[in-house]
């Protein structure tokens, strides 16, 4: 089933305003599978929700872009006659509402951010007072390749049926706008680092604040184990640009070796939505900052300083990417004796 429908019927049931019929079934072999008082409940509504229809945009009315950007606020509108000042005298359906007549001042509006990759929805949070009430500025959080947005609105209403009785009921109306969300936050990817016969820790990186924009954005370094005197609790860092110069400092996380120092390394960490795994590079360079000029050999578990010339300047390094381009680079600052 199409996604869009799909969601528009689930979201159509959210909030009802049905009311069921009396009307019995006629005997328990309507519906076999139902025993007792159950299946003498009501086979139909009565009365249907009034149904109206409704399309999203942007702020001005025009098409979603079929591609947003994660992070970034963007101010999304519904558009619906079940926010006009009227209600209207006909669903989608084709029921007509004769004297209809709104119940409350405005339309109740919820909205909602989707991965179906994830699976996970989210409701969308409220960053801008004082807009329209068809209106919302929602952040898309999360990356994908299919997500979209979605709108259910609801209004108590009231109208005279064609045999002159007086119904009270809740209008509905939902739609749904389908789009992909560009990532742009790199890798968080750290180290394990054990030396031979020695000490081992771990450093990673943490986005914070979560979900910054603009770029550039911001993370901790977090410190752990005895190599970063960090053995009793982490140690945490603020204050790093999350991207390809996370120089770490001396203070911060040196390494102090001998020559002949053998150290075990292991990636850990992840992406927020695809690591690109065959970019991965880790090892021993010169220097800090721009692109990294290996001296060691490129992505061996085991380390042997014995084995390679080490530069005046040596530092350890790890270069991680996404599949969306984005990229992480640490440098790690070696005292080598």
């Amino acid at each position: 089933m199409n996604k869009k429908l799909l969601l528009i019927l689930l979201l159509g049931f959210f909030v009802n305003g049905v009311s069921f019929a009396q009307e019995e079934a006629e005997s328990d072999n309507d519906r076999p599978w139902m025993k007792g008082d159950s299946a003498k409940l009501p086979i139909k509504p009565a009365i249907s929700a009034p149904l109206f229809d409704m399309t999203i945009g942007d702020a001005n009315g025009a098409k979603l872009p079929e591609e947003v950007t994660e992070d970034e606020p963007l101010t999304v509108s519904a558009n619906s006659n079940i926010f006009f000042d009227d209600p209207p005298v006909k669903s989608i359906t084709g029921e007509e509402y004769y004297q209809a007549q709104w119940l409350e001042d405005k339309a109740l509006a919820l909205w909602h951010v989707n991965d179906w990759e994830r699976q996970q929805s989210f409701l969308a949070p409220i960053v801008q007072e004082n807009l329209p009430v068809n209106q919302m500025v929602i952040i898309p959080t999360t990356p994908t390749d299919d997500g979209s947005v979605t709108c259910h609105s609801s209004r108590k209403m009231q109208y005279i049926s064609e045999e002159g009785k007086t119904i009270t009921c809740f209008a509905n109306s939902s739609s749904a706008s389908m789009f992909k969300v560009k990532d742009i936050t790199p890798p968080v990817c750290g180290l394990e680092i054990s030396i031979v016969n020695g000490q081992s820790g771990s450093l990673w990186p943490v986005e914070n604040p979560p979900n910054h924009y603009p770029l550039p954005k911001t993370a901790d370094m977090c410190f752990s184990g005895e190599l970063f005197n960090a053995s009793e609790e982490d140690r945490i860092v603020e204050g790093y640009e999350l991207g390809n110069s996370m120089i770490v400092s001396n203070e911060d996380g040196g390494i102090r070796l001998s020559k002949d120092s053998v150290i075990k390394v292991k990636v850990i960490g992840d992406d927020n939505f695809k690591l690109d795994t065959d970019k991965i590079k880790y090892g021993v360079c010169a220097g800090a900052g721009g692109e990294p000029t290996p001296v060691s050999p490129v992505n061996e578990s085991e380390i042997d300083f014995s084995k390679f010339l080490i530069p005046e300047n040596p530092y350890l390094y790890l270069d991680a990417s996404d599949v969306a381009g984005n990229r992480e680079i640490i440098f790690i600052p070696l005292d080598i004796q």
